[in-house]
């Protein structure tokens, strides 16, 4: 029987804030598929509460009702101060996001504590996620977390791929001294076992050497080289790495090409088989038209790179509608703009070496902030994005990293609410969006644009249909051969439906699948 872990501080009234908590030896709040979970709590009874009985309800999201389902048990020796652990077993009959209430109750049924709180079940996954699909990550800061934590989330979330750091002023402080952490180890062995690709970043200027005017040279080029060259002997399996982050700083031809040249062929020597990835997503819009990886081709870059990359973020706007803006190649920037336009730049500037260039999409998100969007929203542009890209087709444009996995912290700023999960490890509807995408429509190429207006879509990927509207909510009317066919919500919460040829549905912003 799976066990749902999770963690979660209880307030209590009056009482010590630490008399009881939800307990769980990975501390996360999801779980996976339907049926009986037990839900560890942890009571430290300070003071004794005689007689006490602990219920978790869950009831739906967004809402303080109606339950959905609960479970109660015991507190074992509640006559004692002494810390305990528990078992509270609950039927969870449904995927999805859930509200989460946790009461812990005197013998007569007055209540001492309560909280709420979030639990998510998303379905159960065998393999490793699609091969576009990866995310963007911070493990490299997070020292005193074990990167297995999240790294079981986010291959349970449906990714492939994972984007870290290995920052040159942490390695090589010291000049010709390389020093690896076990955490940086651990990051990429925990990947390793998990099936989950990785791709480093390497950047960020160390004081061993002296940056002219903050910018490198020769010297510091050649440095860099060497660097590199010491991440890969530490990390064989690693065989894709990008060449700084957004470097907005560096002239793309005077600055940036002499250093990626020069790392290029140090890599390249050690071992022939890596990635390199230029740009960064640096430059005007974060490259989402090219500029700076024009500039890179100008420099004579052309042979020195194997992919480049961009940042498509598209500001608060969906995904099919982005934003315009003057200057640029393209006015209008959104999924099905940007895609076909760096696909032919790319298509028009083959590496003489090893041919045609790959875009990489190396991060893409929308924040969950008062300025923003909701998290509905973001949940809702997380599928689009690939459901947009996908489209496309996964030829030229190999990746799209998701930024980020987790909120970088509890602040309602944008830069710290990118995350499909939040900064205590609870869900937000995106994780649970992500997953049931993933298992749904995953390596499913498109096949056919069976609607596709301005406010709906309905696209079929092999023999599977995803129904969306663009703005809100509209009623959509297609073609659908006769027949008995399962309608999945964004949730994953499938019901029979039949169809005699045509299918009237209404379609929300939370793509809904059809199979």
């Amino acid at each position: 029987m799976a066990l749902a872990v999770l963690g979660l501080a209880m307030v209590g009234n009056g009482h010590a804030a630490t008399a009881v908590q939800i307990y769980g030896p990975s501390s996360t709040l999801i779980g996976t598929g339907t049926g009986t979970r037990n839900i560890w709590v942890q009571v430290g009874s300070n003071p004794a509460v005689p007689g006490a009985t602990c219920t978790i309800e869950l009831y739906p999201y967004g809402t303080t009702g109606p339950v959905l389902y609960s479970g109660t048990a015991a507190v074992p020796n509640s006559t004692s101060t002494a810390t305990q652990v528990m078992q509270v077993p609950i039927n969870v009959g449904q995927l999805g996001i859930y509200s989460l209430r946790v009461q812990v109750k005197n013998a007569g049924g007055g209540v001492v504590w309560t909280s709420n709180h979030r639990y998510a079940s998303v379905p159960p996954r065998a393999n490793v996620g699609p091969p576009f699909m990866g995310v963007c990550t911070h493990l490299c800061y997070s020292i005193s977390d074990p990167a297995a934590r999240v790294l079981d989330l986010i291959r349970l979330a449906g990714f492939g791929w994972i984007r870290d750091n290995y920052w040159w002023d942490s390695i090589e402080p010291t000049a010709g001294t390389y020093t690896f952490n076990s955490h940086q180890d651990d990051i990429v062995s925990n990947a390793q076992s998990r099936g989950l690709k990785v791709l480093a970043i390497l950047g960020k200027a160390t004081p061993a050497y002296n940056f002219t005017g903050g910018l490198p040279d020769s010297t510091t080029n050649a440095a860099f080289g060497r660097y590199a060259v010491k991440c890969m002997q530490r990390y064989p399996y690693v065989l894709d790495w990008e060449i700084l982050n957004e470097p907005d700083d560096y002239d793309p031809t005077t600055v940036y090409t002499p250093l990626l040249q020069a790392v290029y062929n140090a890599m390249k020597t050690q071992n022939s088989a890596v990635n390199v990835i230029s740009c960064g997503g640096g430059g005007a819009g974060h490259n989402v038209g090219g500029q700076y990886e024009s500039g890179v081709l100008g420099g004579g870059g052309i042979g020195y790179q194997n992919a480049f990359s961009a940042h498509p973020y598209l500001g608060d706007n969906p995904p099919e509608i982005g934003y315009t803006a003057t200057g640029g190649p393209i006015t209008t920037f959104n999924v099905s703009t940007i895609w076909p336009y760096l696909t032919t730049l790319a298509n028009n500037h083959p590496n003489p070496a090893t041919g045609t260039l790959k875009v990489w999409m190396t991060e893409m998100g929308w924040s969950v902030y008062p300025d923003g969007e909701t998290e509905m929203e973001q949940a809702a542009y997380f599928v689009r994005a690939y459901l947009l890209a996908a489209r496309q087709g996964w030829g030229t444009v190999s990746r799209l990293f998701w930024y980020e996995f987790q909120n970088g912290g509890t602040d309602t700023d944008q830069e710290s609410n990118f995350g499909l999960i939040n900064a205590d490890y609870s869900p937000k509807p995106a994780y649970v969006a992500a997953s049931v995408f993933s298992a749904s429509i995953g390596t499913y190429a498109f096949s056919q644009a069976v609607i596709d207006t301005s406010t709906a879509k309905v696209y079929k990927y092999g023999p599977r249909y995803a129904i969306w509207g663009v703005t809100g909510p509209t009623s959509v009317t297609f073609a659908l051969p006769a027949g008995t066919y399962t309608l999945r919500d964004w949730q994953g919460r499938d019901t029979t439906i039949t169809s005699t040829g045509t299918y009237t549905m209404t379609a929300s912003i939370n793509p809904s699948y059809i199979f």
